[in-house]
């Protein structure tokens, strides 16, 4: 099953380039399998597939399937794709860097989606097919040294940061900033530890 991308930091953004900026929710990357012949069929964190035994994931399993299995089944249909691998964020108000409290109310969106060759779509098709269930969008325009360092001092008032995408020449570029806020609190709670957790 396709695993979410390792997403880069800003060290070799595109400046200058026109990009979209989402929300970076603080939560857990989930991805889901569809095919033709058997629906929804698969789903995983970045590092493993789970079922609804699993205690901390299993229940983001009958919300997927209740909020959002049917509609992006019909979309997925409309773009006559054999298969789709879509990609969300699982994430609660007290989650942080990864883990939940079971009794927080969790939501869930859309952040990436990849066609039946495996290849992401670009930022641009992935608004126009699944913008619906998108983060909120906090920046469009080009990316300058002014944009990193507003995101750095969280003037987008964002959870955790961005992800921001765009094309270059038609070939899709993705990078992620964190705020320095987001930098306190994880070596308030990890120490030493926090740069696991970073960028």
């Amino acid at each position: 099953m396709l695993a979410y991308p390792k997403m880069p930091n800003s060290t070799n953004a595109p400046f200058g380039a026109h990009c979209v900026a989402f929300n970076k929710l603080d939560g857990s990357n989930l991805r889901w399998l569809w095919t033709d012949k058997k629906g929804w069929c698969r789903q995983g964190t970045r590092v493993r597939l789970f079922d609804q035994s699993d205690d901390m994931f299993g229940p983001a399993i009958e919300q997927f399937m209740n909020e959002l299995a049917d509609p992006l089944e019909q979309r997925i249909r409309d773009l006559r794709q054999k298969n789709f691998t879509v990609f969300t964020e699982w994430w609660g108000v007290k989650s942080f860097a990864g883990n939940h409290e079971a009794d927080d109310p969790k939501f869930i969106n859309v952040i990436e989606v990849a066609d039946q060759k495996e290849r992401m779509l670009d930022v641009y098709s992935y608004l126009e097919a699944f913008g619906d269930w998108a983060p909120r969008i906090v920046y469009q325009g080009e990316i300058t040294e002014e944009f990193i360092q507003d995101v750095r001092a969280n003037k987008f008032q964002t959870e955790e940061g961005v992800v921001v995408k765009g094309l270059v020449k038609k070939k899709p570029f993705m990078f992620k900033v964190k705020t320095d806020e987001y930098k306190k609190k994880l070596i308030g709670i990890y120490g030493q530890r926090w740069m696991e957790f970073w960028e």
